[in-house]
């Protein structure tokens, strides 16, 4: 069945009083109404609330192509009706007068179990179809993805249907899409609930680890760093990272995302002990990474899946190592890492003003949540290149996070 779009006509018409956009449990508000001519002795008018979580795949291979689906209706039973009107009916032709009846349905908190076995007792899900007091209503969500061999459509909609009958079984119908927001706080999160990370050990090797040492190496220590002599200086580190596992959509708040050195003064030449060094980030990328996992009876597979990624921060400083210094502030362009517990430590986020609000092209970020074919999980992923002593140390890494909708 393909998505519900609007229908609207001057028989038959869905208008919402105030937005299109609600929250599981609230009222919604509206009228239907009817412009064109009609004469009818006994009429009815009914509205009804639907939603429903599909899943379409189409595979193409060769000569044969086939289209499965997976679809559980979240609600739309008597339950979930009103009858507005039950009577005559006149409306004269060419007539400024019109027909209008307002309405309120209550959006449900949670889906209806006899709408979600019909027809899927035997369906494949990831969430129990028989207790379904503790599953919150999925957000309305859209995604379309093409591998080879297979395009991939996985939507969450939910939608008004109002039927006129007339007593000559005349039907007139108008379908209004509206949209569920997922589920979030009252209030714009401050606590992102972030883990504490440490990286393995690093070793940077050179002679500029040493204070005052030219920066030009001589052809002889080229040569002793090259092969690796035991001569050359060496400065361990691993790196500690403080970071996000949860994030909210269009938060003002930067993302939380803390860096700090920890040096490994037994593993460090002895000439560099205690000696601070001068880190800068040469290099950032954050991605915030989508996958969307899809799950049918009919799959032989337990489940397919998709990913997509959206670019939250990139930068790449301009400067040069010798333009900055200990104790030098760290700047827009120029940001120092710290090395000891005295100081506090980098936070990118706010460095480079990172916030999921939308991807750095406008991308639409989705949040996370699990419904009876999909499931949307989330991880951020980054690259990170330090500068030290005209090196480069380059460190990347995951972390699994939970995103939530907006405030």
């Amino acid at each position: 069945m393909p998505q519900a779009t609007l229908q609207s006509s001057p028989e038959l018409t869905i208008t919402l009083d105030k937005e299109t956009t609600f929250t599981a449990g609230e009222t919604i508000c509206g009228r239907v109404i009817r412009k064109s001519h009609i004469v009818d002795p006994d009429a009815s008018i009914i509205v009804r609330l639907y939603g429903r979580a599909e899943v379409k795949i189409h595979f193409a291979g060769g000569m044969t192509q086939q289209t499965w689906r997976s679809c559980f209706n979240l609600f739309g039973g008597s339950r979930d009706s009103v009858n507005i009107h039950q009577g005559p009916l006149h409306i004269p032709p060419n007539s400024p007068e019109y027909g209008s009846w307002p309405f309120a349905i209550i959006l449900p908190t949670h889906p209806d179990p006899a709408s979600l076995l019909r027809d899927n007792a035997d369906e494949r899900s990831y969430l129990p179809l028989g207790d379904v007091s503790s599953q919150a209503l999925p957000p309305t969500f859209y995604v379309k993805a093409t591998a080879i061999g297979r395009v991939v459509e996985g939507y969450v909609q939910y939608y008004l249907e109002a039927t006129l009958l007339g007593s000559g079984k005349k039907k007139y119908q108008a379908t209004q899409p509206f949209s569920v927001r997922p589920i979030s706080s009252p209030g714009a999160i401050t606590d992102f609930d972030t883990q504490h990370r440490s990286e393995f050990r690093r070793r940077i090797v050179s002679q500029r680890l040493v204070p005052g040492m030219d920066s030009k190496l001589s052809v002889g220590q080229q040569m002793k760093k090259f092969l690796g002599s035991s001569k050359v200086p060496g400065y361990s580190f691993s790196l500690q990272l403080d970071i996000a596992t949860v994030l909210q959509i269009g938060n003002p708040h930067t993302i939380p995302l803390r860096l700090r050195i920890k040096p490994i003064w037994e593993d460090t030449s002895e000439i560099l002990n205690n000696v601070p060094q001068t880190i800068l980030v040469k290099q950032f990328t954050l991605r915030l990474v989508l996958t969307t996992h899809y799950t049918s009876k009919r799959l032989r597979a337990k489940e397919l899946q998709d990913t997509s990624s959206l670019l939250l921060a990139n930068h790449t400083s301009k400067q040069s190592l010798k333009d900055a210094h200990i104790g030098a502030p760290t700047t827009a362009d120029i940001l120092m890492v710290p090395q000891d517990d005295a100081s506090p430590p980098l936070d990118l986020g706010i460095a480079l003003g990172i916030r999921a609000s939308k991807g750095s092209q406008g991308e639409e970020i989705y949040p996370t949540f699990t419904t009876y074919n999909m499931k949307n999980e989330h991880h951020l992923e980054w690259e990170l290149e330090l500068a030290l002593a005209g090196e480069v140390s380059k460190h990347d890494g995951k972390q699994q996070v939970t995103v939530m909708g907006p405030s």
